[in-house]
Protein backbone atom coordinates (compact mmCIF):
# COMPACT_ATOMS: atom_id res chain seq x y z
CA UNK A 1 0.00 0.00 0.00
CA UNK A 2 1.39 3.61 -1.12
CA UNK A 3 0.88 5.95 0.94
CA UNK A 4 0.74 9.61 -1.51
CA UNK A 5 0.77 12.82 1.05
CA UNK A 6 0.31 16.24 -1.04
CA UNK A 7 0.96 19.51 0.38
CA UNK A 8 -0.07 23.15 -0.96
CA UNK A 9 0.74 26.62 0.32
CA UNK A 10 -1.87 29.30 1.31
CA UNK A 11 -0.96 32.85 1.15
CA UNK A 12 -1.59 33.85 4.98
CA UNK A 13 -5.29 36.13 3.72
CA UNK A 14 -6.02 33.36 1.88
CA UNK A 15 -5.72 30.75 4.60
CA UNK A 16 -7.31 33.20 7.16
CA UNK A 17 -10.33 33.41 5.40
CA UNK A 18 -10.94 29.58 4.88
CA UNK A 19 -10.72 29.36 8.37
CA UNK A 20 -12.85 31.84 9.33
CA UNK A 21 -15.74 30.33 6.94
CA UNK A 22 -14.88 26.70 8.14
CA UNK A 23 -14.98 28.15 11.69
CA UNK A 24 -18.50 30.02 11.36
CA UNK A 25 -20.18 27.06 9.57
CA UNK A 26 -19.33 24.28 12.24
CA UNK A 27 -20.48 26.86 14.67
CA UNK A 28 -23.70 27.75 12.87
CA UNK A 29 -24.29 23.57 12.20
CA UNK A 30 -23.78 23.13 15.83
CA UNK A 31 -26.07 25.82 16.57
CA UNK A 32 -29.14 24.14 14.44
CA UNK A 33 -29.15 27.39 12.17
CA UNK A 34 -28.32 25.96 8.89
CA UNK A 35 -31.19 22.78 9.71
CA UNK A 36 -35.36 23.00 9.92
CA UNK A 37 -35.06 20.91 12.62
CA UNK A 38 -36.12 22.43 15.94
CA UNK A 39 -34.12 21.32 19.02
CA UNK A 40 -36.21 18.67 20.00
CA UNK A 41 -34.42 16.12 22.72
CA UNK A 42 -33.23 12.80 21.02
CA UNK A 43 -34.35 9.54 22.90
CA UNK A 44 -31.52 7.92 24.07
CA UNK A 45 -34.13 4.26 24.95
CA UNK A 46 -36.40 1.93 22.75
CA UNK A 47 -39.06 3.00 21.86
CA UNK A 48 -40.17 -0.85 21.42
CA UNK A 49 -42.60 -1.96 24.03
CA UNK A 50 -44.47 0.23 26.54
CA UNK A 51 -41.75 0.67 28.87
CA UNK A 52 -39.96 2.43 25.76
CA UNK A 53 -42.87 4.68 24.66
CA UNK A 54 -43.18 6.33 28.61
CA UNK A 55 -39.20 6.62 28.72
CA UNK A 56 -39.52 8.30 25.33
CA UNK A 57 -42.63 10.74 26.93
CA UNK A 58 -40.58 11.44 30.10
CA UNK A 59 -38.21 12.62 28.26
CA UNK A 60 -39.93 15.81 27.59
CA UNK A 61 -40.56 15.75 31.21
CA UNK A 62 -44.30 14.20 31.30
CA UNK A 63 -45.53 11.85 33.42
CA UNK A 64 -48.28 9.42 31.78
CA UNK A 65 -50.58 6.33 32.31
CA UNK A 66 -48.90 2.79 33.23
CA UNK A 67 -50.99 1.74 29.96
CA UNK A 68 -52.01 3.66 27.04
CA UNK A 69 -55.46 4.07 26.92
CA UNK A 70 -55.62 3.53 23.08
CA UNK A 71 -53.44 1.58 20.59
CA UNK A 72 -54.68 2.30 17.03
CA UNK A 73 -53.39 0.92 13.65
CA UNK A 74 -53.70 4.07 11.25
CA UNK A 75 -52.47 4.08 7.50
CA UNK A 76 -50.21 7.15 6.38
CA UNK A 77 -52.61 8.50 3.20
CA UNK A 78 -50.40 8.63 -0.46
CA UNK A 79 -52.03 12.00 -0.62
CA UNK A 80 -52.45 14.42 2.22
CA UNK A 81 -55.21 16.80 2.42
CA UNK A 82 -55.56 19.77 4.31
CA UNK A 83 -56.24 18.58 7.66
CA UNK A 84 -52.90 16.04 7.08
CA UNK A 85 -50.78 18.78 5.67
CA UNK A 86 -51.48 21.03 8.92
CA UNK A 87 -50.81 18.31 11.68
CA UNK A 88 -47.44 17.52 8.93
CA UNK A 89 -46.47 21.10 9.57
CA UNK A 90 -46.46 20.50 13.60
CA UNK A 91 -44.34 17.04 13.22
CA UNK A 92 -42.21 19.32 10.41
CA UNK A 93 -41.47 21.98 13.38
CA UNK A 94 -40.18 18.88 15.87
CA UNK A 95 -37.92 17.98 13.49
CA UNK A 96 -40.33 14.84 11.91
CA UNK A 97 -42.02 14.51 8.92
CA UNK A 98 -44.93 12.16 7.56
CA UNK A 99 -44.77 12.88 3.89
CA UNK A 100 -41.83 9.74 3.97
CA UNK A 101 -44.21 7.39 5.43
CA UNK A 102 -46.87 7.72 2.82
CA UNK A 103 -48.91 4.42 2.10
CA UNK A 104 -47.10 2.69 5.58
CA UNK A 105 -49.04 1.25 8.07
CA UNK A 106 -48.01 2.95 11.64
CA UNK A 107 -49.40 2.60 14.97
CA UNK A 108 -50.25 5.38 17.16
CA UNK A 109 -50.05 5.16 21.13
CA UNK A 110 -51.97 7.05 22.85
CA UNK A 111 -51.10 8.10 26.85
CA UNK A 112 -53.39 10.37 29.78
CA UNK A 113 -51.25 13.14 31.09
CA UNK A 114 -51.10 13.13 34.55
CA UNK A 115 -49.24 16.41 34.55
CA UNK A 116 -49.85 18.81 32.24
CA UNK A 117 -49.91 22.23 34.08
CA UNK A 118 -53.19 23.80 35.35
CA UNK A 119 -55.28 21.87 33.10
CA UNK A 120 -58.58 21.89 33.13
CA UNK A 121 -59.80 18.47 31.21
CA UNK A 122 -57.73 15.20 30.29
CA UNK A 123 -54.66 15.97 28.31
CA UNK A 124 -53.03 12.99 25.75
CA UNK A 125 -49.99 12.11 24.32
CA UNK A 126 -49.81 10.47 21.01
CA UNK A 127 -46.95 8.37 19.93
CA UNK A 128 -47.12 7.45 16.02
CA UNK A 129 -44.74 4.68 15.57
CA UNK A 130 -43.97 3.06 12.07
CA UNK A 131 -41.29 0.09 11.65
CA UNK A 132 -39.74 0.63 15.24
CA UNK A 133 -39.80 4.09 15.19
CA UNK A 134 -40.82 7.20 16.20
CA UNK A 135 -42.15 9.50 13.17
CA UNK A 136 -44.38 11.94 15.19
CA UNK A 137 -46.37 12.49 17.94
CA UNK A 138 -48.53 15.26 19.49
CA UNK A 139 -49.85 16.73 23.32
CA UNK A 140 -53.90 17.39 22.94
CA UNK A 141 -57.16 17.96 24.71
CA UNK A 142 -60.20 16.90 23.53
CA UNK A 143 -62.28 19.06 25.33
CA UNK A 144 -64.66 21.73 23.54
CA UNK A 145 -61.61 24.54 23.50
CA UNK A 146 -59.20 21.41 23.11
CA UNK A 147 -55.45 22.23 21.62
CA UNK A 148 -53.06 20.59 20.09
CA UNK A 149 -48.99 21.14 20.16
CA UNK A 150 -45.99 18.98 19.62
CA UNK A 151 -44.67 17.19 22.18
CA UNK A 152 -42.48 19.72 23.93
CA UNK A 153 -44.70 22.05 26.40
CA UNK A 154 -44.99 25.30 24.72
CA UNK A 155 -46.06 28.19 27.32
CA UNK A 156 -49.10 30.34 26.05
Amino acid sequence: MKLFIKTFRLRRPVAFLVAAVLAAGIGLVGAGLLTDRPSVPISTVAVTDNAGRIAFLGGFGWQVDEEPSEILEIVIPDQFDSVYEQYNQLQKKQGYDLTRWRGKTARRYTYRILNYPNAQDEVFANLILCDGQVIGGDVSSVALNGFMHGLIYEKE
